[in-house]
């Protein structure tokens, strides 16, 4: 949700915090229940987490826990691609399967490694965003969470992108998903 900390920072005060607790668990429940390629039991602890946190904001009445939701998104997220790096299949993995294709080794292994970047930049930006919710005032928050934090994810998807085509290079067979015969030509 790219415009909630514009929301946040502009609404919290016309709203309330109750009604953005409300919002929240829409969005937050709405988003998990979508994800086909998230396990059962996570889904499950990922709910009550949310239930927890929209919680807390309605009950306290507290506007402060809703500049954590960017932080809070951000460490669910590296936590599901952290959690993935321990099955046979990582989330990256399991979103590229669902083209129907199948992959060689170097991609799988490619996979892997994308898997555990989006861990650590994840895990970065959670750092940061909390720290901005907590530390900082909130036109830095708003800055940081609005602007920053989605020009920095979208410089690493370009990043990832550009470096991919290298590699389909260096590797042709590695991430096309085509089927080669003995040989190494395509079928």
């Amino acid at each position: 949700m790219v415009g909630l900390p514009f929301f946040v920072h502009f609404g919290l005060s016309t709203l309330g915090p109750a009604v953005f607790a409300v919002i929240l668990f829409i969005v937050f429940v709405s988003r998990i229940v979508a994800m086909s390629a998230v396990n059962k039991g996570l889904k499950v602890g990922l709910l009550g987490l949310v239930c927890l946190y929209c919680g807390l904001i309605a009950v306290y009445e507290n506007g402060a826990l809703l500049l954590f939701y960017p932080a809070l998104m951000s460490s669910l997220i590296a936590l599901m691609f952290l959690l993935s790096l321990f099955a046979d299949r990582t989330l990256i993995e399991q979103m590229m399967r669902l083209s129907g294709k199948s992959f060689p080794p170097e991609a799988l292994m490619y996979m892997r490694g994308l898997t555990k970047a989006w861990v650590v930049l994840l895990s970065l930006n959670a750092l940061i965003a909390g720290y901005s919710a907590c530390c900082q005032s909130n036109e830095f928050w708003l800055l940081y969470n609005g602007v920053i934090a989605y020009l920095i994810i979208a410089f690493f998807i370009l990043i990832e992108w550009l470096y991919r085509g290298r590699y389909m290079r260096k590797y042709p067979p590695a991430l096309s998903g085509s089927e080669l015969d003995q040989n190494g030509h395509q079928l």
